[in-house]
């Protein structure tokens, strides 16, 4: 008797295969949060992330950066970051999205909701670098930074 084998090889199973079932209901589990962080906790996560989009504004503009767009990151950015968490914290949506799963990664998304239209309007330079807000003006979003127009 003749016994032929495929030629891919078969693997023995890694050690932790036995384990997959209890780790998937470990992982289920953590995707959501028991715990809620706080409004300090979420107000220092917002700014981290603010911090985060400007490194990658200024990665994608190979380092030529305006003066004008990192004075308005100081002075109105991070102070509208955190009263958009204080205002919005108690919002289920809000909230909701911070306990599913990494509380970083949606509080990314909300900082990038909340700044990349303010930066399309008052920083056009910067806005070809954000081109999923270049068609979003929201009305009633008046340019707050008069050194723009100079940053050409």
């Amino acid at each position: 008797m003749e016994v032929s084998f495929s030629p891919c090889k078969i693997e023995p199973r890694p050690f932790w295969f036995h384990m997959l079932p209890a780790i998937s209901t470990v992982v289920s589990r953590l995707m959501i949060r028991t715990r809620s962080i706080s409004v300090k906790e979420a107000s220092i996560i917002a700014v981290a992330a603010l911090d985060d989009l400007v490194n990658d504004l200024v990665k994608a503009s190979c380092l030529n950066m305006s003066p004008a767009f990192l004075d308005w990151v100081a002075d109105e950015a991070t102070p509208l970051v955190d009263r958009y968490v204080a205002h919005f914290f108690n919002s289920p949506r809000f909230a909701n999205s911070l306990r599913m799963g990494d509380p970083r990664i949606a509080m990314a998304r909300w900082v990038r909701h909340w700044v990349c239209p303010w930066i399309v309007v008052n920083f056009d330079q910067l806005a070809g670098y954000l081109p999923e807000f270049s068609e979003s003006r929201p009305a009633g979003l008046a340019s707050r930074a008069p050194a723009a127009a100079a940053c050409a």
